[in-house]
């Protein structure tokens, strides 16, 4: 009798356990799942950069965006997004991703950039890691949290002052593009720097 009581403990108990153990992978599971659909968010934000599409980077965006970058919060609507979307697009700009971290609900990328407007300032390549958080399967957040140390800030800065006042000077209808992120502003800076490097 007691021995069929234990027999019978036992078996409770393994079964317990096969309940617990599944209860656990059924977790992983999830946690795995949604860690792959954040993923997949990323990379379709940077493919709409890449390929000019803002409709495949609004399906992936919160009705409000919030961009950190530096002292700067800038809070955008999908239509102000947009606005930065199609200043960015003016300079041809072309995104490859090294690397992407989970760091507790959130997920660090980083990015090389190239494009018309950084090969102009730096000459090479723009290294940048941004903190991605999401809410509701939606990018809600996107912090810069640091660039690569190798970029000379000084040449940066230097290029960008110089082309900003020859153009004052020479082509004062291009007006001051550097100070708003949208088509019209992105195209006069484009057309400054071609016409700067031309003379």
């Amino acid at each position: 009798m007691a021995m069929h009581s234990l027999t019978q403990i036992i078996i409770i108990n393994l079964n317990i356990v096969k309940i617990f153990s599944q209860f656990l992978l059924f977790f992983a599971l999830i946690s795995c799942n949604q860690i792959d659909e954040n993923k997949k968010l990323i990379d379709v934000y940077y493919i709409g950069l890449n390929n000019s599409d803002y409709g495949k980077i609004e399906t992936v965006l919160s009705d409000t965006l919030t961009v950190i970058s530096g002292e700067y919060i800038m809070k955008y609507s999908k239509m102000d997004y947009y606005d930065w979307f199609q200043w960015d697009s003016v300079f041809k700009p072309k995104y490859v991703v090294k690397e992407i971290i989970k760091s507790e609900d959130k997920y660090l990328v980083t990015t090389d950039k190239i494009c018309h407007r950084i090969t102009f300032l730096a000459g090479e390549p723009l290294t940048t890691t941004m903190e991605f958080e999401f809410k509701n399967n939606e990018i809600f957040k996107i912090n810069e949290i640091s660039y690569d140390s190798s970029t000379d800030w000084n040449k940066w800065t230097n290029r960008r002052d110089s082309l900003v006042s020859w153009s004052k000077i020479h082509h004062p209808e291009l007006g001051d593009f550097i100070f708003t992120q949208d088509k019209q502003n992105g195209d006069n800076y484009l057309k400054a720097i071609e016409l700067f490097t031309k003379n």
